[in-house]
């Protein structure tokens, strides 16, 4: 049984060597792993004890990290959702870390970096559909994509 436990923590250790884990994230690994139910609460117990897991500095290195790579608050809130984080806990952050960074400046700087190329390649009509879709896919909300592609175009 201990061993069982040491090895758990080994496979843990692992997978922080590459980025920080939630705690749904762990236990679901270390089941796919076929560990027993003991040895995963145990381990998890361990690494919530000496600070390797806490679900809010996880979910605001996920938040940071996915803002940066242009992604809207949409996706971010679902990929947090699939990695156990609470909705209300995802909520707040995201509505902290949006005070810092407007949903509209991101989609306009997104839009801004592959408008000439876009309109040239495709026409103004096929590039304004492209853009809208692009935000949406990335998880702005509708309103968002909608009136950051028609500035865009009113400006051109």
């Amino acid at each position: 049984m201990k061993n069982d436990f040491q090895k758990a923590v080994n496979v843990c250790l692992r997978l922080f060597k590459y980025r920080l884990r939630s705690k749904k994230e762990l236990e679901d690994r270390l089941r796919q792993k076929g560990f027993s139910r003991q040895a995963i609460s145990k381990a998890v117990r361990y690494f919530e004890e000496i600070g390797l897991i806490d679900d809010r500095t996880f979910a605001q290195a996920w938040i940071d990290a996915r803002i940066n790579k242009g992604l809207g608050s949409v996706r971010i809130k679902k990929e947090l959702a699939e990695k156990g984080i609470a909705a209300e806990l995802a909520e707040s952050l995201i509505e902290d870390k949006l005070r810092e960074t407007s949903l509209n400046e991101q989609a306009a700087k997104l839009i801004e970096a592959r408008f000439k190329t876009t309109v040239r390649q495709t026409g103004r009509e096929k590039a304004k559909k492209r853009f809208f879709t692009f935000l949406v896919r990335r998880g702005f909300p509708y309103d968002i994509a909608y009136e950051e592609v028609k500035k865009a175009f009113d400006d051109d």
